[in-house]
């Protein structure tokens, strides 16, 4: 903290001016076990990075929980079926980085791993001027009015969206309040011991600023990680051969503010005539919840952002393409193999624009207007759904026993035997602005204690009364409180007056 009092007493009595510039080093990081930042080392004894007192001798460096299941995704599931089964992505840092996958368009926001981790800026630019009303030698009673620039993470571009670790400094709002600030001398025994107390509170105002922020759907916790299906246009309601993380949708630009934000502060100091000093204090501080407001999620959003601007709808665990099989129309109960690729029978292969409204992030949901891509006017042809039928086909499995698979669509429905669908009215339910749940991307209010020690010592005899002081803090929120970190800190820091 770099601080500037001013008194201005030649101007009006008991009228002074304060500026304070916080000056933040802060540096975040997620680290994937050390068990990862062991693997960069081709030799484990080898490691200079502080991950040395994990390594072990084992031979096998990538532990077991940074390692995902490696069973093939049915084909059909994340690409078209001519692609086969695809394979999975090999470890947690890839799969929460979101690379791309099949028809996956790789995640641009809310990546977990990687970027920026540390950032050097003034959190503030606070300035107080203030008029003590009440002001003797031993004690004054004032008011103060509080302004406060916005420094510190520019909040206003989408660098720190793409990453859940990015550093933040400062709140990035204009802020405007009032305080009220005062000290008593409660005791002084002939100037050689002298006990001070000092009350001080203030309340600010954070105005409407506009923020990059990512939010959930209105599907629940993390909906924000599922995959949304695009389509070609709002007219055209085909699957356009892309998947996409909804993040990368849901991340807009609206206007933010905090009502009220407020700390106070009580304060008692020992001095005596040798320039030491001891003081203990408690304070508080607390934020309402940030309000977004309803409105900003529309064009003057979308216009930042290429994906919002997407024509999309929730695939949950829909397919995006579905092999065809023709059956014997002597013995329609029983397939029959066609163009053979393999085991398979496949004739047809079609792009499937299957929507799940309802699915979280935790559970499927049901297919929207759900049309069975099958008809049993015609059962020469039948389409398998390739997550309940992961194996090939083979001859004359019964067609009782598959799942056909399922299109958000409504009648008619036509359907060749040699080609497959021909005709169909498609229905997926497309996300809207709406469905953005906006209190999912707001910091949510809180309130911290903090108790604090410090010991100090000045020169007085000297013209600039240097000083220097050094302190600890605990800072905690109740149980109950998700909202604030318990903290604890030491600081060191000197003065000049003249």
């Amino acid at each position: 903290d770099f601080r500037l009092y001013v008194g201005m007493d030649e101007l009006c009595e008991g009228l002074y001016m304060q500026l304070n510039f916080p000056l933040a080093h802060t540096k975040w990081n997620l680290q994937g076990g050390c068990g990862d930042c062991c693997n960069s080392c081709n030799d484990c004894n080898s490691c200079n990075n502080g991950c040395n007192s994990c390594c072990t001798t084992t031979t096998t460096t990538t532990p077991a929980t940074t390692t995902l299941k490696t069973t093939p995704i049915p084909a059909g599931y994340m690409d078209t079926v001519e692609h086969g089964a695809l394979t999975p992505l090999s470890t947690i840092q890839k799969a929460l980085n979101g690379e791309a996958i099949g028809q996956k368009v790789a995640m641009k926001y809310g990546k977990f791993f990687g970027g920026c981790c540390d950032s050097t800026k003034l959190a503030g630019i606070y300035f107080d001027l203030g008029y003590n009303f009440y002001e003797c030698p031993d004690y004054h009673l004032g008011i103060y009015a509080k302004v406060v620039a916005p420094t510190g993470t520019d909040m206003g571009c989408d660098t720190h969206a793409q990453s859940v670790f990015y550093p933040t400094i400062g709140d990035y709002h204009w802020q405007l309040g009032a305080g009220i600030s005062g000290a008593a001398q409660l005791y002084n025994c002939d100037d050689e011991h002298m006990i001070d107390a000092y009350l001080q509170g203030y309340v600010t105002h954070l105005f409407d600023r506009s923020q990059v922020r990512s939010f959930d759907l209105k599907n629940g916790v993390m909906s924000r990680y599922m995959l949304l299906k695009e389509f070609k246009s709002k007219t055209d309601l085909t699957y356009n051969d892309k998947l996409y993380a909804a993040i990368d949708w849901t991340t807009r630009k609206p206007k933010v503010r905090v009502d009220v934000k407020g700390e106070g502060l009580l304060e008692f100091i020992y001095r005596n005539s040798c320039g030491f000093a001891a003081g203990l204090g408690y304070n508080i501080f607390g934020r309402s919840k940030e309000k977004i407001c309803n409105n900003c999620c529309g064009d003057c959003c979308n216009s930042c952002f290429t994906q919002s601007t997407k024509v999309v709808g929730i695939k949950g665990c829909a397919p995006v393409d579905a092999p065809g099989y023709t059956t014997d129309g002597a013995n329609p109960g029983q397939l029959i193999n066609g163009a053979k690729v393999g085991n398979y029978a496949v004739i047809n292969a079609h792009g499937i624009g299957a929507t799940q409204s309802a699915a979280t992030a935790y559970a499927c949901g049901a297919v929207d207007n759900a049309l069975d891509l099958w008809n049993t006017a015609n059962p020469g042809f039948v389409y398998v759904n390739v997550l309940t039928n992961t194996a090939p086909l083979a001859d004359n499995d019964p067609v009782a026993a598959i799942k056909k698979a399922q299109e958000s669509a409504t009648a008619p429905l036509a359907i060749d035997a040699g080609t497959g669908v021909v005709t169909t009215t498609l229905a997926p339910k497309l996300l809207t602005d709406s469905d953005i749940d906006l209190c999912s991307g707001a910091m949510n209010g809180y309130v911290t204690h903090k108790i604090f020690g410090h010991l100090d010592y000045a020169w007085e005899d000297c013209d600039w009364k240097p000083a220097v002081y050094a302190g600890a803090e605990a800072e905690f929120a109740s149980c109950s409180d998700k909202n604030a970190m318990n903290a604890w800190g030491i600081y060191l820091g000197g003065s000049l007056s003249f």
